[in-house]
């Protein structure tokens, strides 16, 4: 199973992904949806984590066995309001390390 999330603006990235659809090389995804009740809890999640860390945007990929889920939510930029997209490509240097799971 693959995870990556981001978080943009003020508050420091945690942990941080590209936004591609695709999933990490050579692992073994479903090519489905998450179930909707996995996918209505990190939904759910992602909502608490933006609310407690005040993240003006957050970036969630999961790419795993069970079904895959992508989403952004809130903006990219403070200045413009511009909308996070789950197409945006950020550097992410060795932050995946403590969040990536095979």
């Amino acid at each position: 199973m693959a995870l990556v999330a981001g978080s943009f603006g003020a508050v420091p990235a945690v942990a941080a992904g590209a936004g591609s659809a695709a999933p990490p090389s050579g692992e073994r995804t479903a090519t489905h949806a998450l179930p909707p009740r996995i996918e209505a809890k990190v939904r759910q999640s992602v909502r608490q984590f933006q609310k407690r860390t005040q993240a003006p945007g957050v970036l969630v990929g999961i790419w795993s066995p069970k079904g895959r889920f992508l989403s952004a939510t809130g903006v990219a930029d403070l200045a413009t309001g511009a909308p996070l997209r789950t197409d945006m490509q950020f550097k992410i240097a060795s932050q995946t390390k403590a969040s990536r799971a095979t």
